[in-house]
């Protein structure tokens, strides 16, 4: 291992960090929503255990921040250098892969424990408030920390298959969700199934050791477990072992990309013969044609969907079969939830790429030379999601034919509440941010969407209880909100065909 090398890439990239504002942006965020969160404990803290409140907020933010924080921070440590094509200069100056590797990540793993650093100092002002330990806030400490390792080693492993940042961002989805949410679901699933007690048991003790259990473990009043757990050992090794995987992998998949513009369609239409894509239309339909086929995925990515879809209708009929009609009942509005769920998780994913897929592979001038303008270029873009969310749109209709009644009597009651029209401007608020941010960071825009949603909502929150607008009806607050999100959801619709125009000319 060339341990000059290790820091001299460790320096370049704490020096990038230092100088990009995404960093210090991040960190005053978490210092405004911590100091919110202190302020609004000061004004209840004539209740007991007032500390214990202030600590799971903090932790439960810190992981939260964490998780999202390391999709496109640690995904983006060697993907960013095959989108720059530079990874091919660091072999070339004599780097080996673990030098690499262990050089960005370190720096994404520092930059990252530093984000942590500035939560702690509210964590341990919980104990002034009473109702937690100083051991309770170290233990805190402790799992948070050990998750971020397992969280840059899982980041490094992704960065180093995916070719882009978006496919490294998609396969750490892909893993979280098979180590933190498989296993729970598993477990509550087949804990009374007989025969399958080793299968339960797995996922009870996986399930333990995610950094969700632990939290939810440290913060259970009367706690007095140690400081140090399993979840810490088992975060920590599995964040080493995925290090070594993609020191494996690397020679394999770690290639710098294609520098010349336009390469990355050209290659996806090189599989025309393989996929059978139809003939494309002619004249500004293609437009739509070319965002399903080829950023959407066409209709290969919707029939695998669709077997998604089989899949867990297999599971349920194998372990969870209704065995009466309510709960088939039940189970349809679950599916219809689901669908919905599915439907603004699929949009916002789709809208966070469109634009960014244009940018990236420096397509947008041929756009614009189009007859039609940019406002027109925007709709005839998003002409390609009718039929790239069929999979959503029909598992909302097979849920609804089940209990659409009861959906329905539901729909009406919900029309009367502010907090449901509040709801409805949240997903638009969050669409547009997909869109918009699509063209002004460069980095996971999806996750920043998310980032800036969940911020936003809890400085509202915090705000309405520090003035006290939720101790009587809180309907002309929830009223002024969804005014301020339909007009910041409008304005930033009507500002993407400028920033088209400026990425165009650029």
């Amino acid at each position: 291992m060339n341990v000059a090398g290790v820091g001299a890439l460790f320096g370049r990239a704490l020096r990038i960090e230092s100088r990009t504002w995404r960093s210090h942006g991040l960190r005053c965020a978490l210092g405004a929503v911590l100091l919110l969160m202190v302020w609004q404990q000061a004004e209840i803290s004539w209740r007991g255990a007032a500390g214990a409140a202030l600590l799971g907020t903090v932790a439960w933010t810190g992981v939260v921040f964490f998780t999202l924080f390391g999709f496109s921070h640690f995904a983006s440590a060697i993907t960013e250098e095959k989108e720059e094509g530079t990874l091919g200069l660091m072999r070339l100056a004599g780097l080996p892969p673990p030098s690499i590797l262990l050089g960005k990540g370190a720096a994404r793993l520092f930059d990252a424990l530093i984000l942590a650093a500035c939560a702690l100092p509210f964590a341990v002002l919980a104990v002034t408030l009473g109702g937690v330990t100083l051991a309770q806030v170290l233990a805190c400490a402790i799992a948070v920390a050990a998750h971020a390792v397992l969280l840059c080693g899982l980041g490094l492993l992704c960065s180093t298959v995916g070719a882009t940042l978006q496919h490294a961002s998609g396969m750490l989805t892909i893993l979280h969700l098979v180590l933190f949410l498989a296993p729970a679901w598993l477990w509550a699933g087949l804990r009374g199934v007989e025969g399958w007690t080793w299968l339960s048991e797995t996922a009870r003790i996986m399930t333990g050791w995610g950094v969700f259990s632990r939290l939810s473990e440290i913060l259970a009043t009367g706690w007095n477990g140690s400081v140090i757990s399993g979840q810490a050992f088992a975060s920590v090794i599995g964040g080493i072992l995925a290090f070594f995987v993609a020191w494996g992998l690397f020679d394999r998949f770690a290639k710098d990309g294609e520098p010349a513009a336009g390469t990355p369609l050209r290659s996806r239409m090189r599989w025309k013969r393989i996929l059978s894509l139809p003939r494309a239309p002619t004249g500004l339909q293609a437009i739509a044609w070319k965002d399903f086929h080829l950023t959407c995925g066409g209709r290969w990515v919707l029939i695998a969907k669709f077997l998604v879809i089989a899949l867990i209708a297999a599971i349920i009929a194998l372990l969870w079969w209704p065995t009466s009609e309510w709960a088939w009942r039940d189970l349809s509005i679950w599916t219809f939830a689901i669908g919905v769920c599915w439907l603004v998780v699929e949009v916002a994913a789709i809208l966070a790429r469109l634009y960014a897929v244009e940018v990236r592979d420096r397509t947008l001038d041929g756009l614009l030379l189009l007859p039609v303008t940019t406002g027109g270029l925007v709709w005839r873009k998003l002409a390609a999601l009718p039929r790239a969310l069929i999979p959503a749109l029909t598992l909302m209709v097979v849920g609804a034919a089940g209990g659409l009644d009861k959906i329905f009597d539901g729909l009406v009651k919900a029309l009367d509440e502010p907090g449901f029209w509040t709801v409805v401007a949240t997903v638009l608020y969050f669409w547009s941010l997909c869109a918009y941010l699509s063209l002004r960071v460069k980095r996971a825009p999806l996750v920043m969407a998310i980032l800036t949603v969940m911020v936003t909502w809890f400085l509202v929150s915090m705000l309405g209880g520090i003035l006290g607008l939720f101790r009587g009806s809180s309907d002309g607050f929830l009223i002024v909100v969804i005014a301020i999100y339909l007009l910041a959801s409008w304005g930033m619709w009507m500002a993407i065909p400028g920033q088209l125009r400026r990425h165009g000319e650029r």
